[in-house]
């Protein structure tokens, strides 16, 4: 969906520009139209008074200060929690709208934690302020459940998560690709590889992603769940408005490249056919359905639908589905969603 045609004009900023988040956010503000008519980039300090060419024309990378963050309308943060708790007030007390793609402000009650989609209508567009844009697993999860909720209802969620490199960051795909790469290099100059025994094959360092699977992302609490579990728990339960949903989840960091996978279990509030489960799903138009096939992770890749696919009802439990569900980390699970945020508060 591109933005009808505005009347005004807007001029908007970006921190952390030279990410892969803010390349994406470079790329849909020209594909989509967004009505600017000025573009401020920010980055760290090696890259300030670099030069970025979009839409045709030269940017220069800014120094984030106070005064270099006046007179914006829109800014859009990806840099990182530290960078936002100390940056993020400030520019919204230059009169911007601040939408945030770091974990800074998410958890306080009084930031609006946003999906367009589900629960713009929670949000004050009268009132300049900081908005936090969901973890990219969440963003995706309550996309797809979101009709089921208001319909039927929740009883309860289970989700496995299977999330690519990219939600680490540019330097970690770069590591991604090249520890597979030496891995592969030596395995195959092995005498016999095929017939090696995996107690006789001398994997990468252990917290390596390639040829491997982490389950564990981020710091892990006295309970034994990391940090990624518990944005996902906390944040969807915020955006449902539904603080004592029964929700559990285990996230695994997997070597692909980019866009993240989730199996889910979704208990709902009483037995319906799974052509009225369809139907229901199907009435958000940012949903795709895949019947035939399976929506494998790279189907998703640079595309701004959530995908599900799989969906069929749990044997053991009539009230109880099963389906997996694949998007873009980068795009809706970051850069697409405050993107749309933005379009929305401007309509």
């Amino acid at each position: 969906m591109k933005l009808k045609k505005s009347k005004n004009l807007y001029k908007v900023g970006i921190v952390g520009a030279t990410g892969l988040v803010g390349n994406s956010f470079l790329d849909l503000l020209k594909d989509r139209k967004f009505p600017i008519s000025e573009l401020k980039l920010f980055a760290s300090k090696k890259n300030v008074n670099k030069k970025i060419i979009w839409n045709k024309k030269q940017h220069t990378i800014y120094k984030l200060s106070k005064k270099n963050l006046e007179n914006l309308d829109f800014v859009f943060f990806c840099a990182g929690s530290k960078i936002s708790k100390v940056w993020a007030p400030i520019a919204k007390k230059n009169n911007a709208w601040v939408i945030d793609n770091s974990s800074q402000f998410r958890k306080k009650t009084s930031t609006p934690l946003i999906v367009p989609e589900v629960n713009f209508n929670k949000l004050n567009i009268n009132k300049k302020t900081i908005i936090s844009n969901p973890n990219c697993s969440t963003i995706q999860l309550v996309a797809a459940i979101n009709n089921l909720e208001k319909k039927i209802g929740i009883k309860s969620i289970q989700v496995a998560t299977y999330q690519s490199i990219s939600g680490a960051g540019h330097k970690h795909l770069l590591s991604l690709i090249r520890d597979s790469y030496n891995f592969s290099k030596k395995l195959i100059k092995s005498k016999n590889f095929l017939k090696l025994k995996l107690s006789e094959i001398i994997f990468p360092k252990k917290t390596s992603l390639a040829f491997n699977l982490l389950p564990c992302i981020g710091g892990v609490n006295a309970q034994g769940v990391f940090k990624e579990e518990e944005k996902i728990i906390n944040e969807t339960r915020k955006i449902l408005q539904k603080p004592k949903l029964n929700i559990s989840a285990f996230a695994v960091r997997v070597p692909t490249l980019n866009t993240h996978g989730e199996a889910v279990w979704l208990e709902l509030n009483k037995k319906i056919t799974k052509p009225e489960l369809l139907k229901i799903i199907k009435k958000d138009k940012n949903i795709t359905i895949i019947k035939k096939n399976v929506a494998l992770t790279h189907f998703a890749h640079q595309k701004p639908n959530v995908f599900i696919s799989r969906i069929r009802k749990n044997p053991n439990n009539q009230n109880s589905w099963l389906m997996w569900i694949t998007s873009d980390n980068i795009l809706k699970g970051a850069a697409l969603n405050a993107i749309q945020i933005a379009e929305r508060i401007i309509k």
